[in-house]
């Protein structure tokens, strides 16, 4: 958020109440265009995040917390991890990467993305999300969903 923008923000609490902000705050989140939308917040998508994070690009994470290891009780094979709950290595990639001011995670299931002339827009947790670019990379198959081939 901008100078500017804080400062209009300021305005219209004192004018409208802080609920009248938190609609204006989510209202103007949902209508953000994010460089990428990454879907699925495990070691991938944690892994692409912080990549594009660094480069100083605006990230979206939707995550419906069901990473493919989830019911493993530790990892095994992981370079610097091994004997580690997963659970763990998550919280801790996702601990890294929200260190960045451009990101922006969401606890939410993308149930919908649709091509539009510039970019994407994600349907998810009842909100919609506009991007230039998705990220996906399925747990469970080596192909993409259709919205993103």
């Amino acid at each position: 958020m901008k100078r500017r923008e804080f400062i209009a923000l300021g305005a219209a609490t004192l004018a409208t109440g802080c609920a009248g902000v938190a609609r204006r705050i989510n209202h103007e989140r949902s209508l953000a265009m994010y460089d990428v939308i990454i879907i699925g917040g495990s070691y991938a998508g944690l892994a692409a995040a912080l990549q594009l994070v660094r480069a100083r690009r605006r990230v979206l994470i939707l995550d419906a917390g069901q990473r493919r290891n989830r019911f493993a009780a530790h990892s095994h094979g992981f370079l610097g991890q091994d004997g580690q709950p997963p659970g763990a290595i998550a919280a801790k990639g996702k601990a890294e990467v929200l260190a960045y001011p451009t990101v922006t995670w969401k606890d939410a299931l993308a149930a919908e993305a649709v091509r539009t002339p510039d970019g994407f827009v994600v349907r998810a947790g009842g909100d919609e999300f506009r991007g230039k670019r998705p990220f996906s990379r399925p747990a469970s198959s080596t192909s993409f969903p259709p919205f993103l081939a």
